[in-house]
């Protein structure tokens, strides 16, 4: 009789089917990057307002959602916490600008996940990847 293994299937992210929400403040320079992440099988929105964002959120129950430190509104900052409390998925925070200010934002932001790469749907796409295999142990 042979014997189980009690290692867990390995799973490959690029075989799986994530769900993801981009939160900005500039649509239009995460619209590449959600179609990037969209033609790979992970289907990705993008929303500049929060009243949106939530509203995405609880439709499309996305595995990963990333806010964006330099979105306009002061309740951005604590979206994070919030959507992974509420929805259960995995939140990161990135920053659309490449300044001192955003790395510092990014750097002091109490999301457990932090991106401090340039928004590209490649970079993300590493991310989500490397985010998974962590997870998965």
């Amino acid at each position: 009789m042979a014997e189980e293994s009690s290692k867990p299937e390995y799973l490959d992210p690029d075989e799986q089917e994530f769900h993801i929400l981009i939160i900005a403040k500039d649509a239009f320079m995460l619209n590449r990057s959600a179609q990037f992440l969209t033609k790979r099988g992970w289907p990705t929105t993008v929303a500049t307002s929060l009243q949106e964002a939530i509203q995405k959120a609880v439709t499309g129950k996305p595995d990963y959602i990333f806010v964006s430190v330099d979105h306009p509104s002061p309740k951005a900052a604590r979206l994070p916490m919030v959507f992974t409390q509420t929805f259960n998925c995995t939140c990161v925070s990135f920053g659309e600008g490449s300044g001192a200010l955003t790395r510092k934002k990014i750097k002091e932001s109490k999301a457990a996940h932090k991106m401090d790469l340039s928004p590209s749907g490649p970079s993300m796409h590493r991310f989500i990847k490397k985010l998974f295999m962590e997870q998965q142990g």
